[in-house]
């Protein structure tokens, strides 16, 4: 069977069925959705411990925490601040201030070892903010 170019032109000029475009629109919206959901931060509860002990729970995806900060004072005092979604240490008065070049976490873990400070973010919980 031998095939030309007109035959070729046919069968490429198929038409597009309603069917075809509600499976393709589909697709499109659920892999949207799913994208969507797992670059999210909801539930994301940043965790503020001073020399191991927690003073701070606070909420990353609560909006009423959006550019809210923190204090903690030891040996040096850092100021953390909630922003978008993620902590980070906005000042620190401690020598090196590695921590303040950590930038903003949306999870895992900042240090600050000369003041004994650490934000953790941990996983889903229902607290807005908690004082100790």
């Amino acid at each position: 069977m031998r095939f030309t170019i007109s035959a070729l032109n046919m069968s490429v000029k198929r038409h597009i069925k309603i069917g075809d475009a509600v499976l393709v629109l589909t697709i499109v919206i659920a892999a949207a959705g799913l994208f969507w959901g797992m670059t999210r931060t909801k539930g994301s509860i940043a965790e503020i411990a001073l020399d191991g002990k927690v003073l701070y729970s606070v909420d990353l995806s609560d909006p009423d925490n959006n550019h809210k900060s923190f204090t903690v004072t030891g040996k040096y005092q850092n100021t953390l601040t909630v922003e978008d979604g993620k902590i980070f240490v906005s000042f620190s008065d401690c020598p090196n201030k590695t921590c303040v070049h950590s930038g903003k976490i949306s999870h895992g873990s900042i240090c600050c070892a000369p003041n004994g400070m650490t934000v953790t973010v941990v996983s889903d919980s229902s607290v807005d903010v908690v004082s100790r």
